[in-house]
């Protein structure tokens, strides 16, 4: 099975609807068995909390189920033990190699590369743009999803 791990900056609002939301597609398109994801976070001032009750309340308007979530961070082994790493905006991916010292950054990119035009995912906690990053979410998860059948 392979996992892919979502990483945004407290693990409380993109990284774990990105997991939630590809969890419920993957099982959608019968591939369960073969793919989950988890979430992660790059600074631990948010550890231990729950997802951001806005993007709880779109994946509830969704029927997306999410579980009881609790805010971590990123290791060395998550990195080590995920098949993809998928962060929202291109300096995480600095932060990553920098802060884990990573040598080999082959299995990480980022989610909005997935989309047409490339672009970062935006953190809605500092813009306020909830419904703009939960949108880009899904169609970058959608389209990853797609790479995956198809690679």
């Amino acid at each position: 099975m392979k996992h892919v791990l979502f990483i945004c900056e407290g693990n409380v609002c993109r990284s774990p609807s990105a997991e939630a939301y590809f969890n419920y597609r993957i099982a959608q398109e019968g591939l369960k068995d073969s793919y989950f994801a988890t979430s992660k976070g790059l600074i631990f001032s948010t550890m231990g909390q729950d997802i951001h009750h806005s993007m709880a309340e779109m994946l509830d308007r969704d029927g997306i189920p999410h579980p009881k979530h609790s805010a971590k961070m990123a290791t060395r082994q998550d990195i080590a033990e995920s098949d993809y790493v998928l962060v929202m905006v291109a300096d995480q991916k600095v932060q990553l190699k920098r802060n884990l010292y990573l040598s080999d950054m082959s299995k990480v990119a980022r989610l909005g590369d997935y989309l047409s035009p490339e672009q970062d995912i935006e953190d809605p906690y500092f813009t306020g743009r909830w419904e703009y990053s939960y949108s880009l979410i899904k169609q970058a998860v959608d389209a990853f999803i797609e790479y995956l059948k198809n690679n």
